[in-house]
């Protein structure tokens, strides 16, 4: 009776010239839940700017809250218009003392600085700067060589040396930032901030500022 079922429908299928296909989806299955691909778009936004993450595939669905911050990452990299109240930060084409505090208001963001900071395995002090629900470690090298040398020796999951599992930056997950002279660890697992703070640094230090009269 069910054989003889499934050939009538089979027939009356073929009838109206229709082919039933499986959509693949299990009624009554729990919805996966949709995780924002931000790894991915750091990832490829890293290679773009010589920034060094553990490679994965590039791609994902456009969202348009990430390309506002992308945008907006972009032109404070490339328009550097004195913020209200503060000095201008002149370009130079490199990561300077001004140019993070400066990139990451620009972003929306609030950066508290906090103390000087040391690691034994990289070759120069650094700062940190709390923000909203995240840390950043920032070492500021003299050019993108010295920084290169001293992040082909770390764990790029880790933030740490090679081979090392007894140190570790927090109890959050650690993301490994790379520009030009600037080495940085954003220690957080907030989301959208590791996605906007991934997109102002990797939007690459402010080209160098032409200015009337100078060379």
């Amino acid at each position: 009776m069910v054989a003889g079922s499934a050939s009538g429908m089979n027939t009356t299928a073929r009838r109206h010239g229709t082919t039933r296909r499986a959509r693949g989806t299990t009624i009554g299955a729990p919805r996966a839940r949709r995780v924002v691909p931000f790894v991915r778009t750091v990832a490829c936004l890293l290679r773009a700017a010589t920034a060094a993450v553990v490679p994965v595939a590039c791609g994902g669905r456009d969202d348009g809250a990430r390309d506002t911050v992308a945008a907006r990452a972009a032109s404070a990299a490339a328009t550097p218009a004195p913020l209200p109240g503060r000095p201008l930060c002149l370009g130079t084409g490199h990561w300077e003392e001004c140019t993070l505090p400066d990139r990451l208001e620009r972003a929306g963001l609030v950066p508290i600085p906090k103390d000087t900071i040391r690691r034994p395995w990289l070759a120069v002090p650094g700062r940190t700067w709390q923000l909203y629900r995240g840390t950043l470690h920032v070492f500021r090298y003299a050019d993108s060589a010295a920084r290169a040398r001293d992040l082909a020796t770390l764990d790029t999951l880790r933030g740490t040396p090679r081979g090392d599992t007894t140190v570790a930056w927090g109890a959050a997950p650690v993301t490994l930032l790379a520009s030009d002279n600037l080495l940085a660890f954003l220690v957080a697992d907030d989301g959208t901030l590791v996605e906007r703070i991934t997109l102002a640094i990797t939007a690459g230090p402010t080209p160098k500022a032409v200015v009337p009269g100078r060379p």
